[in-house]
């Protein structure tokens, strides 16, 4: 208990703490080798060395006399539990075969290494080759896999069913039959697991690169939690998509899955470069069914044979679901068809309720040079019953990308609803991109409802340089069919859109057959933009109604510069029939529209009269305040209105106009006071 004098330290007893690295038991020649392959490991008596050029086949696994293959090895040291297996570089020469593990089945907390990873600071210089006839690993509980060349696996080249907290990186996996690394899951797995993925090369896999796989079906009311990290891999060549992720969650099952996908590089794959698929079906329950959270960021996306990223959902038959999507910071550049392509349908039934929300963000991406869209979404709503409400909730925010040099549209988001009860809910942004040169629109947003169903929107699209595209700008279309209701707020704000094949800005509203729904709404905000040198006219605006169908419009136009348009720089354009109605207001307020081809601004109102009477005439409501629209190679400013007395139109000026040539038709039930 007291100080003890150097003598008695000297000779007290000393245990071994295994942990540390020791090398008491090597030669002298090897402790003094500059070969790191002979001070490779830990010699504890947890590790078991399998080397094909150095061991035997009465190896016993030590350092000093290792085992010279996986079989001579199983049944033995690799069958035990929390094992160390520690590779040699082995069949590193023509005249040496590489292993044949005849499918290692690995045992819970066990971890196999090769020398192609640096391990303590030894080793990373040379990975032996696995091979097998079958899978080459299988994966039990808790392993973990590093430094090893898995070749031509006649399976997967490392697989896993219900393995949990699987680590597996720094490895080399080429030219197996299936997946380079292949993990499935079902109902009696593990209710909570974990993996990760990274630093490894996969290429010439017959199917994917990396897959993770999940059905959940019988027992029921299950709750499962995964957590999953991708990273830093080379997913290149292989047969069909790099990385593929998918969930079929069945009944009352719910899963709970975060995936981060991050630093990849994923190449020349015949299918997608990233693919991930949801499934839930017949949830019947209040309970979400589906919960993921998916990052996929700071990825190069490259020439892969269908689309740089694809995400599909389907929620059917009274399931619930919350997909959260955030990409950002990739380069998805010269893909097959789109970079980033995005799909939801919801179906319900007659009595369950079916849901999804879909919050997505794009940001910060080069998506280019695709052949197909930049950006695609496509949503469908349908089979709403008469008890419940099929709901697709997307709010989608796409801000800061390049998007340029696609061979269909820049971004294109379209979406569809039908049938009784089915809603679209929807939040668009698209904020501060540059997109440019693609071969159709710069943005398409285009959407169709019918039967009763309804679509609600709140659109901004802002800050975003639009030039050089082979179409419109910026294009939004709006189809309301057989009594469905369509409810929009669009702002068009602070952008500059320019140079496109045909006009800067166009849009076209249509409601058919709706007298029973109080009419479709839309508020239109066009206000502080730069639309100059397009094809066609700078904003051009088709509104259409027939069979009853009702619409009504606020459409203000503010603080815009439109000049040098091929075509007018505002036309708007309004036709009914059939007892179709259409209410419009329109305000043009500090507007420059200039030495554009056709006319300035231009007005075609078509109220068309049938037998019901007054009640179905169709009112335009135009106010001018602070405006200069001048040299313009038609008029001015032109006012047709359509012959029927029952066409309204009413043109006034608020003051403060410097207006050129003017012309008015005089048709109908026309009131015109300008400038």
């Amino acid at each position: 208990t007291g100080v003890r004098t150097m003598n008695e330290r000297m000779i007290s007893f000393h245990e071994r703490d295994i942990d540390v690295k020791e090398t008491s038991r090597l030669p002298d020649s090897v402790m003094e080798s500059t070969d790191p392959g002979d001070r490779v490991t830990i010699l504890s008596g947890n590790v078991v060395h399998i080397d094909n050029v150095k061991g035997s086949a009465t190896g016993d696994g030590s350092f000093e006399n290792p085992y010279d293959s996986f079989a001579n090895c199983i049944g033995k040291a690799c069958d035990t539990t929390g094992s160390f297996v520690y590779v040699g570089a082995g069949g590193v020469s023509s005249t040496v075969a590489p292993y044949d593990t005849t499918t290692f089945m690995m045992a819970n907390n066990q971890s196999l290494f090769g020398r192609g990873v640096s391990l303590f600071g030894f080793g990373g210089d040379a990975a032996p080759t696995l091979t097998a006839a079958g899978n080459v690993i299988n994966l039990a509980n808790n392993n973990e896999i590093a430094g090893l060349k898995i070749n031509a696996a006649g399976g997967h080249g490392i697989y896993g069913f219900n393995s949990n907290n699987f680590n597996i990186h720094d490895n080399q996996i080429i030219g197996s039959a299936a997946s380079g690394i292949g993990i499935y899951f079902d109902e009696f797995g593990p209710q909570t697991a974990t993996g990760n993925i990274s630093n490894n090369t996969i290429t010439g896999s017959g199917a994917y690169g990396i897959f993770i796989w999940n059905t959940l079906k019988t027992p029921t009311g299950k709750t499962f939690t995964q957590d999953f990290t991708v990273a830093n891999n080379t997913v290149s060549g292989n047969g069909s998509n790099g990385l593929s992720f998918g969930n079929k969650v069945y009944d009352t099952n719910s899963l709970t899955q975060t995936l981060s996908i991050t630093g990849n590089t994923i190449s020349g794959n015949t299918g997608d470069g990233i693919s991930i698929y949801n499934q839930a079906y017949n949830g019947n329950t209040a309970a979400i069914n589906l919960t993921q959270n998916t990052t996929i960021s700071g990825n190069t996306i490259t020439g892969n044979g269908t689309d740089g990223i694809n995400i599909e959902n389907d929620i059917l038959d009274g399931t619930k679901a919350r997909v959260t999507t955030v990409i950002a910071n990739n380069t998805i550049t010269g893909n097959a068809d789109d970079g980033i392509n995005v799909e939801s349908a919801v179906y319900g039934d007659d009595i369950y309720r079916s849901s999804l929300t879909h919050d997505v963000t794009i940001s910060g991406n080069n998506i280019s040079n695709n052949a197909g869209d930049g950006i695609y979404f496509n949503d469908s709503v349908s089979d709403g019953g008469n008890a419940a409400q099929t709901i697709l909730a997307n709010n989608i925010t796409i801000s800061n990308n390049t998007i340029n040099d696609n061979a269909g549209d820049g971004i294109n988001i379209y979406a569809e609803t039908d049938s009784y009860a089915s809603v679209l809910s929807q939040t668009i942004n698209i904020a501060n991109n540059t997109i440019k040169n693609n071969a159709d629109d710069g943005i398409l947003l285009d959407f169709y409802n019918d039967y009763s169903s309804t679509i609600e929107s709140n659109i901004i699209i802002t800050g975003n340089t639009i030039s050089g595209n082979g179409n419109d700008g910026v294009d939004i279309v709006f189809d309301s069919y057989s009594y469905a209701v369509h409810d929009n707020t669009i702002t068009i704000a602070n952008n500059t859109i320019t140079g496109n094949g045909d006009n800067g800005v166009e849009m076209y509203f249509d409601a058919y057959a709706g007298y029973a729904n109080g009419g479709n709404k839309d508020v239109v905000i066009i206000n502080d933009n730069n639309i100059s040198n397009n094809g066609a006219d700078g904003i051009y605006i088709e509104s259409y109604t027939s069979s009853y169908g009702i619409m009504n419009q606020t459409i203000t136009i503010s603080g815009n510069t439109i000049n040098n348009n091929a075509g007018s720089g505002v036309r708007i354009d309004n036709d009914t029939s059939s007892e179709g109605v259409l209410n419009q207001t329109i305000v043009f307020l500090n507007n420059t529209i200039k030495n554009n081809t056709n006319n300035g601004v231009q007005l075609d109102h078509d109220g068309y009269y049938n037998s019901v009477g007054p009640t179905y005439g169709s009112t335009q409501s135009v106010k001018f305040t602070g405006n200069t629209i001048t040299g313009n190679g038609g008029y001015d400013v032109a006012i047709y209105n359509n012959s029927d007395t029952y066409s309204i139109q009413t043109v006034t000026s608020g003051g403060g106009n410097t207006i050129g040539t003017i012309y008015a038709d005089g048709d109908g039930t026309q009131s015109v006071t300008l400038p």
